[in-house]
C-alpha cells in the first residue's frame, strides 16, 4: 500500500517515507523514489542516482550546505561505488561552512592540540591547568612528561583518569593480580573487575554485581549461542536489548580503563612491567575473535560466523589478518561454496549472507 501507517498512541508510527525507504532498498522493491525536502532530514537512502528537480526548498532557494547534503545521497559504500547527481537548475553558489563545536569540560585535559587556538574560556583554561597540576601531584612530573611524550590515555574523561591516578598512586598494591584479566574466563577476577567499575561510578546503568556477572558471562560470547547466553543472564534480568547495550558499553569502557591502568601501573610500580594487551583485545572485541568482530561491522552476524566455523567452512579464528584480505577471500569463495558443507545455515541465514555478499562485492 502507498498509504502511510500511523497509530498515534506512540506505540507504532510508520510514515510514508519510512515505508518507501524500506521498499526502495529491497532487491525487488521500488526502482525510484520521489521525495520532498525530507530526503535531507533523516531519510537514509543508498541511491545510485539523485535528480534534483529544483534548486528551491519551498519558496526559498537551497543553500550550498543543503545542496551538498542532498548530493551526498548519491552513491554509498558497499551499495553503489559511484553515484550520479543531476540538477535541473543552477546549483547554489559555493560558500564556506563553519561549524561551532563545544568542547566538553571532561576532555579538556587530554587535548593534544595547542589549546590557545581553540578560543577556550578563562574557566576552561583554568580547568586544564588544574587537571595537569593535580595529575602531576599524583604521579610525579617525570611520569607525567613521559606519558604525554610517549603514550596516550585511552579514556577521554579526565575525571576518570584522575580517579585511576589517585587509586594507583594511593594503593598500588591493591592492583596486584591485575594480569589475571588476561585470562579468557575471568572466573577469579571479581575483585579487580569491581575496582575498575568503581573508577567510573554511575556509568554502567546496572548494579555493579550485574555488570560483573555480565562480563564473566560474555567471556563465552564465541563458544555459546545467543539463547544460551541469555539463559545465563536471565537471573540477572538482562534481556537481549540490555545485552547489546551492555556489550557496547563494556567493550569500550573496560578496554579503555584497563589500557590506562596499565600505563599508570607501569609508571608507578618498581616491579617488572605488566602487559595487559590480551585483556584489552578481549574486552574491545567483546571476547569474540577479532575477525568475527570486524566482519560483524561489515554485516556478517556472529551467529552465522559461528555456524560456519563449526562446520569447518571458514576459519574465523585466525589472528593478525587484514580485514580487506579476508573480504577478498570471502568474495572469491562465494556464498554457495561457503555454505555448501554447513547444515546449520537456514533460509534466513542465506538471506543475510546474500545481503552481506552484495555489499562486499560492490565495495
Amino acid at each position: 500500500s502507498k498509504k502511510g501507517i500511523g497509530v498515534h498512541n506512540g506505540r507504532l508510527h510508520r510514515s510514508l517515507s519510512q515505508i518507501q525507504i524500506r521498499l526502495f532498498e529491497e532487491v525487488d522493491g521500488l526502482d525510484c523514489m520521489i521525495s520532498t525536502s525530507s530526503i535531507i532530514e533523516g531519510v537514509n537512502t543508498s541511491a545510485q542516482n539523485v535528480v534534483l528537480w529544483s534548486n528551491k526548498n519551498g519558496k526559498a532557494k537551497i543553500n550550498d550546505f543543503t545542496y551538498k547534503n542532498i548530493i551526498g545521497r548519491g552513491g554509498r559504500m558497499f551499495r553503489h561505488f559511484v553515484g550520479d547527481v543531476f540538477i535541473l537548475e543552477n546549483p547554489p553558489q559555493k560558500t564556506g561552512t563553519q561549524l561551532t563545536l563545544d568542547i566538553p569540560d571532561e576532555v579538556l585535559g587530554i587535548l593534544e592540540v595547542d589549546t590557545r587556538k581553540l578560543n577556550l574560556t578563562d574557566e576552561q583554561n583554568a580547568k586544564i591547568i588544574a587537571y595537569k597540576q593535580e595529575l602531576i601531584g599524583l604521579i610525579g612530573k617525570e611520569n607525567f612528561n613521559y606519558i604525554i611524550s610517549n603514550e596516550r590515555f585511552s579514556s577521554s574523561d579526565t575525571d576518570a583518569i584522575l580517579s585511576m591516578a589517585k587509586d594507583v598512586s594511593g594503593n598500588l598494591a591493591s592492583w596486584n593480580g591485575i594480569t589475571m584479566l588476561n585470562s579468557p574466563t575471568l572466573d577469579s577476577c571479581d575483585r579487580i573487575l569491581y575496582k575498575l567499575i568503581r573508577l567510573k561510578p554511575g556509568n554502567w546503568g546496572l548494579e555493579y554485581r550485574k555488570v560483573v556477572a555480565f562480563i564473566k558471562i560474555i567471556t563465552k560470547n564465541w563458544s555459546k549461542t545467543m539463547p544460551e547466553l541469555l539463559d545465563d543472564l536471565d537471573e540477572f534480568d538482562i534481556d537481549l536489548d540490555a545485552f547489546f547495550q551492555l556489550e557496547r558499553l563494556v567493550s569500550y569502557e573496560m578496554s579503555s580503563l584497563i589500557a590506562d591502568i596499565e600505563i599508570l601501573y607501569n609508571r608507578m610500580s618498581e616491579a617488572d612491567e605488566i602487559d595487559l594487551s590480551p585483556a584489552v583485545t578481549n574486552f574491545s572485541n567483546s571476547f569474540l575473535p577479532p575477525l568475527v568482530c570486524h566482519l560483524e561491522e561489515y554485516g556478517l552476524p556472529r551467529m552465522i560466523s559461528r555456524k560456519l566455523q563449526r562446520s569447518g567452512s571458514f576459519d574465523f579464528e585466525r589472528q593478525n589478518v587484514d580485514i580487506h584480505d579476508i573480504l577478498r577471500e570471502l568474495s572469491d569463495v562465494g556464498v554457495e561454496r561457503l555454505t555448501a558443507h554447513c547444515n546449520e545455515i537456514d533460509d534466513f541465514d542465506r538471506y543475510i549472507l546474500n545481503y552481506f555478499y552484495e555489499g562486499i562485492d560492490q565495495g
